[in-house]
């Protein structure tokens, strides 16, 4: 019987790897439960080949792994056995997922209760790893799921891979949810820092005005942002405008009620007992609504509940 549930499962796989969804659909339906249950590896191969309707089969016929620990890296074909580490399997298939850009198959673990937290075979964090990936609609599925946004990989956070990487829309979506600005790196580098780097002025402009620290003495004397200061005279005058400008209270105010509500500030300001406009402002939602949103914001508010008029 297990020689047959072998070769059996040998089909399978190699369908799967074939995409052949008649063929999968055939050797599942006409399987036992307990034949698909544990067959992790069927899973993760649907997972690597995007093959959404098989996860999603495989999931309902019980196939999901749960509080499993393993010492292994992902099967994908040239498997290379790790003694280093000991990894949540299920967080494997979800990293998987994240690393090939797989979001409805990402978005159906995560509704199956498949665990998020922990680290992959690389010691990478998921939302590490989201970051890398340049996937801004998996970040904010992540970050809305419950990752931490400051949790580091060698020294690293999602936000430093973002500003590094010029990875534009995952750095909005890390700021827009309250992602520690100011966090360092091993090397002292901030995400302003390596903005600066980059030449990136839609990420220096939107750290800046989402309240990042900015110490002018320190970047002169850290010799390659410096460089850059000098090379690229706009990038100092955003800076020096920014540092020597007096915020008035209410921008204070704000700075300080972000500074408090932390990670997951997208959410928690839309559950404060505050009228809209002044949740919005808090939020600096102007920064993070589309421009088709932000149509649409005027034109259903009257000037005296538009955002504007609080800036005033």
């Amino acid at each position: 019987m297990g020689n047959h549930h072998s070769v059996k499962r040998e089909c399978l796989h190699e369908a799967i790897r074939r995409k052949d969804v008649k063929k999968i659909k055939q050797i599942i339906y006409n399987s036992d439960i307990d034949f698909i249950k544990n067959d992790f590896k069927s899973l993760e191969l649907a997972t690597l080949y995007n093959l959404t309707e098989v996860v999603e089969l495989l999931l309902s016929r019980g196939c999901v792994p749960r509080d499993k620990r393993t010492a292994r890296a992902f099967d994908l074909g040239n498997e290379k056995k790790s003694k280093n580490f000991t990894f949540i399997l299920s967080n494997l298939f979800l990293c998987l997922a994240v690393w090939k850009c797989h979001k409805d198959i990402a978005t159906m673990f995560l509704k199956a209760g498949i665990e998020y937290k922990g680290r992959n075979q690389f010691n990478e964090t998921i939302l590490f790893v989201s970051a890398c990936g340049n996937n801004s609609t998996l970040t904010e599925i992540l970050i809305e799921g419950g990752c931490d946004l400051n949790e580091c990989t060698r020294s690293w956070t999602a936000l430093h891979v973002a500003a590094a990487r010029n990875h534009d829309e995952v750095l909005r979506v890390l700021v827009k949810h309250g992602c520690d600005l100011n966090i360092r790196d091993r090397d002292g580098f901030n995400a302003l820092m390596l903005a600066i780097l980059n030449e990136n002025l839609k990420n220096i402009k939107l750290l800046v005005q989402c309240g990042c620290s900015i110490n002018i003495e320190e970047l002169y004397s850290t010799s390659c942002v410096a460089k850059q200061l000098a090379k690229y005279p706009e990038i100092e005058r955003i800076l020096w405008n920014e540092r020597t400008r007096v915020k008035n209270l209410k921008e204070l105010c704000r700075l300080r009620i972000r500074s408090c509500l932390g990670q997951r500030l997208w959410k928690k300001t839309a559950l404060l007992p505050l009228p809209t406009r002044i949740k919005d402002f808090i939020a600096l939602k102007e920064l993070f609504v589309s421009c088709e949103e932000q149509q649409q914001m005027t034109l259903t508010r009257s000037p005296r509940t538009n955002i504007q008029a609080i800036q005033s």
